[in-house]
Order: structure tokens, then sequence, then C-alpha cells
């Protein structure tokens, strides 16, 4: 799905609404993992195997293309390198976690063809849990932030492509502080004042 995933990309970035890109990412893997729990007992022969796989790398394509822009949107400029280092943390011990799961349970249970329909049924539970974690983000998204994941991308008008222009040509040390915002500001005040008295 290597192709996919700047043409995902370009419609998530057209069209907003992250949460639902997110969801829809999380369901059409649950999908595959769930249709290939069905087709695992098919002839090997057979290449209806493919429609999952299809589905498995679409789905995927979406995910990475919807969750990561995210993030920018719920984490405050000052802290998104932790939390993108977090999040490739969490990624990254998951993947090592079901990888060692999924080793023991297609070698312990005997042949392979025996382990493979517990290997999907436990893929498709966490798929199912997926979901269900992105409906809470959702619900949290609308409480929290008045729905700014599940928002259509706004246009950029005259007035606030003035404005980043503006902004581009300072120099980048002077748009790295003004993203910070106020908060850096007052914490430079404060760390003054306690210099000073």
């Amino acid at each position: 799905m290597l192709f996919i995933s700047p043409f995902a990309g370009l419609l998530i970035d057209k069209v907003g609404r992250r949460a639902f890109f997110i969801l829809l990412s999380v369901t059409l893997i649950a999908i595959s993992c769930m249709v290939s729990l069905l087709l695992v007992k098919l002839d090997p022969e057979n290449y209806t195997f493919l429609i999952p796989l299809l589905t498995l790398g679409v789905g995927d394509s979406f995910f990475g293309g919807s969750l990561w822009t995210a993030i920018p949107f719920v984490v405050p400029v000052e802290n998104l390198g932790i939390a993108f280092g977090l999040l490739d943390c969490i990624r990254n011990f998951s993947v090592a976690v079901i990888t060692y799961v999924s080793g023991k349970v297609l070698t312990d249970i005997g042949p392979p063809t025996n382990g493979f329909p517990l290997f999907y049924l436990i893929l498709s539970v966490l798929a199912i849990a997926g979901i269900f974690v992105t409906l809470v983000l959702i619900c949290d998204d609308k409480i929290n932030r008045s729905g700014l994941l599940t928002t259509k991308a706004q246009p950029i008008t005259e007035d606030s492509s003035k404005s980043l222009q503006a902004s581009l040509e300072r120099p980048l040390t002077n748009r790295l502080l003004t993203s910070l915002g106020e908060s850096l500001d007052n914490r430079m005040k404060q760390s003054n004042y306690s210099r000073n008295s």
C-alpha cells in the first residue's frame, strides 16, 4: 500500500475530519482481521486472501496519515517532541508484544494451520478494542476540544495567507518563539523574576 499512503494523506489534508479517518482505518483493519479468520481454512491456492490483505493495507495507509497528523491538534506545541516520541514508543512496544504473542500462539498450538484461527481471533479482538478506543477519542475531542478532530479542513483565506506569509518572513527562532506563545514568555519572565529576587 506504498502508493496509497500519499493519496490518503492528501485526502486527509483536504477533508480534515481526522477522527473519522482514524475510525475508518481501524474499522478496515478489524474487517480485514475478521475476514482472515474466516478464510484461514481455505485452500492455500485460493487467492481470496488478497482481499483482506489489501483491506489491511488501505486501513494502515489511512491510519498513519490520520493519527500522526492529529497529534499537533491535541498536544501543546512545547510538548510535541514528547508526544511523538511517546506514541512511537507505544507503537514499537505493541509491535514487539504482538509479535511475541503471535509466535507463541503459532508454535505452541501445533502445526501452523491449527494456530492461525486463534492468531486471527486475537488480532480481531485487538482491532475491535481499537474501534472502541477511537470512539472514546472522538467523544473526548467533542467534549474537551469542541470537535477539533472531527471538523472539516478550513480553506486558507487571504487574511490567513497574509498572516502565514508574514510569519514565514521572520527568522526561524522568532517563528518558534511566537508559536510557543505566552506560556514560554511567562516562564521566561518567571525565571528572570526568580533570578532577580
